[in-house]
């Protein structure tokens, strides 16, 4: 069986939505690699996900026809992935000051 030869990937830290792009993009090319139909595409994901991510995916409430691996995905990208308001996001990197010591890089990738 072929995905008993691949690992799945790491758990995904709940408390850490911003791993959620990162995390999905790996479990997209396991998915492909393990040739997953649709129900265990979806079961292979919580389970890969770890944590309390069946409580999450019933807290969707999905009806039976929208029980499909692109809706779970939407759901659960819903989820994680928090809206950023512009203006905001901004002025708070306007008003950071980049340490002495710190490089160009981290001063922009800095929260």
């Amino acid at each position: 069986m072929a995905t008993a030869q691949i690992p799945l990937p790491e758990k995904l830290d709940s408390k850490k939505p911003e791993d959620w792009k990162r995390w999905i993009e790996r479990f997209e090319c396991y998915r492909i690699a393990a040739g997953l139909d649709d129900k265990v595409q979806i079961n292979t994901l919580v389970y890969a996900m770890g944590g309390n991510a069946n409580d999450i995916l019933k807290s969707f409430h999905l009806d039976e026809k929208d029980y499909v691996y692109e809706t779970v995905i939407q759901q659960f990208a819903s989820h994680f992935v928090r809206r950023s308001n512009v203006i905001f996001e901004r002025a708070r990197f306007n008003k950071r000051v980049q340490g002495e010591k710190e490089s160009v890089i981290d001063f922009i990738e800095a929260n």
